[in-house]
């Protein structure tokens, strides 16, 4: 090294450093060096069979991912140590960041006072230039400006003073307003209408009846007299306000029920909610033009209110039409009114019904005391229905021949002729019920059939009465309702469902007109040039059923609209369904005899369509399509009438006739097309069963009277030959007329009850909607506002009354007070109390005393009330029973304890006893047997290192080195700081302690002699517990150890080692 001085400088030390830092990390080191001598990841070759780049696998992949996971492990401990220096740091550099832009404000705002002190001393300066000229100067007549800019801006602050105070009280009354529409609406109104519905008569209890005949025997008259004077003002005092309570929630009801119809744009576009935007905005900017447009557009809305001699001429022509119809909606309501006390008032139908289930019980009775009464009941019943199906001809005939005009079709008396129809239906029904049909059915197969399809049209007719009535009662004034009250979830529906009629792929009206020309076109057994008609209708049909599906998605919560459009959809399907389910029916088996019968010969004409199913399916297309132009058009007429309401659009109003129209037109067309001919054909068929099973040949009549080919035979004289005349039969045709009578009389006091109930919700209807326009253009129309006068008169009564109702209560609380007083003054006077103060002194305190505190109290009762000494006496009276209660349960465990502690030993010295010796033979034979048994025994912990040995063998570019894996195996568990190794070695270790502890304790165990029963019986006797408890100690320590490492036998204790390795190894094992 002196011969080459230049080593004694820079390179001479870096390489020191690097001999200390290899020699520091030299395990590592030598690690690395061996993972890279046997190359486990990397190939250092070219490509197998020549030079050139070897193409990347699986295998280099596999390599260079584990080698970037080994480098982002090696730099985790770095990263974590630079992110919580950099934790640590944030804080401060946050605290720093926000000083200094704390700081930078301070800055900024010196310097913009630094400006204007410049500023300032800059106008000084130019002052003192002026000199004596200073009259010359602008600031000389600074005083005057400021007094000027002083006044101008207060005046400022004080108008955004009172604008912020006006903005203010809008707010409070458009919250107010909008939580008393929440309340009212809302189920809190109903719940208090039900509270004070009923009578408060039970609360009217007396309050001073108890103690009444005592304060006369003791005197006290004069305060007697005022408890019962004030008692009595209380109970007044509650009726008042009880009945002031009950008028405001009228009142308010009445209200609600009018401000259903206010639009929802009335609330929005309010001069409050207006002017409150108009001021937002102009406190918002503060500017001069901002304010002038504020101005404008609050002068336009002002002068558009005040300016409206079209819009209000329609008001006010629209609000005397709406006078107009709530007076004739009155007008027949109150000849509902006379109508139903004409048929026996409110209790007519129930009347009525006790009348008619007497008749019925006088025929079964007299059908089952009397002798064939049976049979003569049966032919009055035949002559009935005939007489009943003629009548219903009649019906038919007059509504087939009417055509367009049915839907005004009414009978002499004004009652619909869909109302005529339905009661003779019933009425026949009701006469076969009387019938023995159940031993008509077993002789005869097509008689259920008929009678059914009886019952089946009696329902569907049914059906159709009550579409009319529910849309007239329940749809109609939802619908009213919610469109004029603008309700989002319906005006979504109506545009979606327009949106289906819209979307179509033809006008239903023409659809409709290709639809009637297919039917024409089957009737005649013609090829159709419409055969695309039901296509189209298909795709309508699915249009409508995926806007009524869209609803049936949502299973909680549905919508106003998806609603309403169901509950109308429903009362349509309704009929549908009724309709397929008679369809079923028609299928009555009508011999070629029974068609010259005239009954029959004229339903088959009027049903004749019906008969197939092909033309049945294309009138369910045609009336599918008519049931969506029925719902549009009901929907538009609405919204026709609402627009109307509003002022906002042409004055339509139509009453209820006019929007039930849509409704009776379909149900019209539908009895027309769908229903005519079926029922009466079905009675008739019903009756010639009925003729035939009485004995008569309906075959023979037919023929006998065979003229002409346009012949018929008259069912009114077949069921005149089989008639019988007997006492019996004149007794059973008065029954029956009876019985028809009373169900004539049961079926005008419905449709009395029905008459009213319709004609009531249409009065009702006209009122409310009458007096929500009068309110919503109270302005225009000059009208009172009659009820915000009657609530708010009945608001202060009420408040009033309130104020009665607490000063009552507190004079009957004062005299209640000196009553009580007087009472427990007299206690002691009056022996006659103490039952009573006793009872109730039982009933006061009962029920207030737990079991703990009434122990507490009978253990040590306080002399007087409960102090510091009280509680103190009783904790030591608790300490003391405490203690000696646990040295008894001490004393019980320590002898339990002593017990057990005795078989432990005695079991622990039994198996020393048992497996002292056996265990000892397989500690001497350990290192002997060691040997002998590894060569024979499979080590198979590890199998990377009992591999095979590196062979001389080229390596080819895809063979992976084991040795090499293991070698890596051990680079990365260094690299985690997880040496297996090291590990290996403290276990080796531990177990060798255990081993050498085991020797020691065999050659002991040899030198000394076996114990003796002395012995035995001294441990037993727990003499030496503590050698006992030792030896059992170590025993228990060796069997545990080696039932760790895997070998459950004594025997084998000594041949099995920790740590599986090379068999090369274990030469180098310190233990061996």
């Amino acid at each position: 090294m002196n011969k080459f001085p230049l080593f004694f400088g820079i390179f001479r030390l870096a390489c020191e450093h690097v001999l200390r830092t290899m020699r520091r990390g030299r395990e590592t080191l030598l690690t690395l060096l061996e993972a890279f001598v046997y190359d486990p990841l990397v190939e250092w070759g070219g490509a197998a069979g020549g030079g050139g780049k070897r193409r990347t696998t699986a295998r280099d992949v596999r390599a260079a991912v584990a080698m970037m996971a080994v480098r982002a492990h090696e730099l985790k401990h770095h990263f974590n140590e630079v992110t919580e220096q950099f934790l640590a740091v944030l804080p401060d550099i946050k605290q720093c960041a926000e000083d200094w832009l704390k700081e930078n404000d301070e800055l900024k705002s010196v310097e913009t006072r630094l400006q204007d002190c410049h500023q300032q001393m800059a106008l000084i300066k130019e002052i003192e230039a002026y000199g004596p000229n200073l009259n010359n100067h602008p600031l000389y007549a600074i005083s005057q400006k400021y007094t000027s800019y002083k006044q101008a801006k207060n005046a400022v602050e004080d108008s955004m003073k009172m604008l912020v105070k006006i903005l203010k009280d809008f707010d409070t009354q458009i919250e107010s307003f909008a939580s008393t529409t929440e309340a009212i609406n809302g189920p809190q109104l109903m719940a208090w209408v039900q509270e004070f519905s009923g009578s408060n008569d039970e609360e009217e209890q007396p309050i001073f009846e108890h103690i009444k005949e005592f304060l006369t025997n003791a005197g006290q008259g004069a305060m007697l007299s005022q408890c019962e004077q004030a008692e009595t003002e209380l109970y007044q005092s509650m009726k008042q306000t009880h009945h002031l309570v009950r008028s405001c929630l009228e009142l308010l009801s009445q209200y609600v029920a009018v401000s259903q119809y206010y639009p929802q744009s009335h609330t929005e576009y309010h001069r409050v909610v207006m002017f409150r935007k108009c001021l937002a905005a102009a406190l918002e900017s503060r500017s001069p033009e901002v304010c002038r447009e504020v101005a404008s557009q609050v002068t336009a809305q002002i002068s558009v209110d005040n300016n409206k001699d079209d819009t209000s001429q329609q008001i006010i022509n629209y609000n005397y039409r709406l006078q107009n119809m709530n007076a004739e909606a009155n007008a027949n309501l109150n000849k509902a009114i006379e109508r139903l006390q004409l048929e026996g008032g409110p209790d007519a139908l129930a009347l009525a019904q006790e009348a008619y289930r007497e008749a019925k019980t006088n025929i079964s009775n007299w059908v089952r005391t009397e002798e064939g009464a049976g049979a003569a009941l049966e032919c009055v019943v035949i002559g009935m229905l005939c007489n009943l199906n003629r009548r219903y001809l009649m019906l038919e005939n007059g509504a087939q021949s009417a055509g367009d005009c049915l839907v005004d079709l009414t009978s002499r008396e004004g009652e619909w002729f869909l109302d005529d129809m339905s009661a003779l239906s019933m009425q026949a029904v009701e006469l076969l019920s009387l019938l023995p049909l159940q031993s008509a059915s077993a002789e005869d197969a097509a008689m259920p059939v008929a009678v059914e399809c009886v019952r089946n049209a009696n329902l569907l007719l049914a059906d159709l009465v009550q579409l009319n009535y529910n849309f007239s009662t329940i749809i109609l004034p939802e619908a009213l309702k919610k469109v004029h009250s603008e309700d989002p979830s319906v005006l979504l529906m109506i545009n979606e469902l327009n949106a289906v009629i819209m979307n179509s792929p033809v006008p239903l009206n023409e659809l409709l007109t290709q639809l009637e020309m297919h039917l024409r076109y089957l009737v005649m057994d013609m090829e159709s040039p419409a055969s695309g008609a039901p296509l189209l209708a298909a795709e309508v049909r699915a249009r409508y059923e995926a806007l009524l599906s869209a609803s049936t998605s949502e299973a909680e919560g549905q919508s106003a609209g998806r609603m309403l459009l169901m509950g109308f959809n429903g009362l349509f399907a309704a009929v549908e369904l009724r309709a397929r389910e008679l369809a079923d029916h028609l299928a009555i088996p009508i011999p070629p005899a029974w068609r010259k019968i005239d009954h029959i010969s004229e339903s088959m004409h009027m049903s004749a369509a019906l008969q197939s199913p092909v033309l049945r399916a294309v009138l369910e297309d045609i009336f599918l399509v008519r049931r969506v132009q029925s719902i549009a058009e009901v929907f538009a007429m609405v919204a026709q009438c609402a627009c109307a309401f509003k002022a906002n659009g042409p004055p339509s109003l139509f009453d209820d006739a006019a929007l039930c129209k849509p409704v009776r037109r379909f149900s019209a067309e539908y009895v027309s097309r769908c229903v005519l001919g079926v029922h009466s054909k079905a009675l008739a068929a019903v009756l010639c069963l009925l003729l035939r099973r009485a004995r008569l040949d309906l075959h023979a009549e037919v023929e006998q009277k065979e003229i002409g080919a346009s012949w018929s035979v008259s069912l009114e004289s077949l069921c005149e030959k089989a008639r019988r005349r007997s006492p019996a039969a004149e007794r059973g045709a008065a029954l029956a007329r009876a019985l028809q009578a009373a169900r004539a009389r049961v079926q005008r006091a419905a449709r009395a009850l029905a008459a009213h109930a319709r004609r009531a919700a249409a009065a009702h209807r006209a009122r409310l909607t009458h007096a929500a326009h009068s309110h919503l253009h109270a302005e225009v129309l000059g009208s009172s506002q009659e009820s915000g006068a009657a609530l708010l008169r009945r608001s202060r009564e009420l408040s009033n009354a309130v104020e009665r109702l607490s000063a009552a209560s507190s004079k009957a609380g004062a005299l209640l007070t000196a009553a009580h007083q007087r009472v427990k003054w007299g206690a002691g006077a009056n022996p006659a109390l103490s039952g009573v103060a006793a009872c109730t002194l039982a009933q006061k305190y009962s029920l207030k005393v737990s079991p703990v505190e009434e122990s507490l109290m009978e253990m040590l009762h306080p002399e007087g009330n409960i102090d510091t000494q009280w509680g103190n006496n009783l904790a030591s009276e608790f300490l003391s029973q405490e203690k000696t209660v646990s040295d008894q349960i001490q004393a019980l465990w320590t002898t339990r304890d002593h017990e057990v502690a005795v078989s432990e030993a005695r079991d622990a010295a039994a198996a020393l006893l048992d497996g002292l010796a056996q265990h000892h033979d397989a500690l001497l034979q350990l290192h002997s047997n060691w040997v002998s048994e590894s060569g024979a025994r499979k080590l198979t912990r590890q199998q990377a290192l009992t591999a095979p040995g590196k062979t001389n063998a080229i390596r080819q570019g895809g063979e992976r080195n084991a040795v090499g894996a293991g070698v890596w195996k051990r680079v990365r568990l260094k690299l985690e700081g997880r040496d297996d190794a090291l590990s290996q070695r403290r276990h080796a270790l531990h177990d060798q302690r255990v081993l050498d502890t085991c020797a020691t304790l065999g050659g002991s165990e040899q030198t000394e002699p076996r114990p003796d029963p002395g012995y035995t019986e001294q441990l037993s006797g727990r003499r030496r517990p503590a050698e006992g408890r030792r030896l059992r100690q170590i025993i228990l320590g060796v069997v545990v150890r080696a039932a760790r490492r895997g070998d459950p036998r004594p025997g084998d204790l000594a041949t099995r080692d920790p740590v599986t390795r090379d068999p090369a190894s274990w030469r180098r094992d310190p233990r061996l």
